[in-house]
């Protein structure tokens, strides 16, 4: 799942529609939310464990997403994706995706 897709889930668990309330509630300014929508910014550390605590999943599962999607080093890239598959199958994740075997297109820089 890329982490605008996590942002998304974020925003419709709590019942907001704007980028601008999301980003107050999560303590960030509306124009990081833009960069993230328009790959201009990458979701650093702090925005993926306040995204994780609204869908009560794993930090490190977007956290991994992250990495993927900011990462220049195709084999830093792989351990990232590796890590990201095994985050996905432990029980109770509750956004599984079929796992990664390769960096989708979106994804690479």
């Amino acid at each position: 799942m890329k982490t605008i897709e996590y942002l998304d889930q974020a925003k419709i668990k709590l019942n907001i529609t704007s980028d601008n309330a999301f980003a107050l509630k999560i303590g960030v300014t509306r124009s990081a939310i833009n960069g993230y929508r328009h790959k201009n910014n990458k979701m650093d550390d702090y925005v993926c464990f306040k995204i994780a605590e609204i869908l009560e999943i794993n930090a490190e599962e977007i956290i991994a997403a992250a990495n993927i999607e900011r990462e220049k080093n195709e084999k830093k890239k792989a351990f990232w994706i590796n890590f990201y598959n095994r985050i996905k199958k432990k029980k109770g994740c509750k956004f599984w995706n079929p796992p990664l075997t390769r960096v989708p297109p979106k994804l690479t820089t």
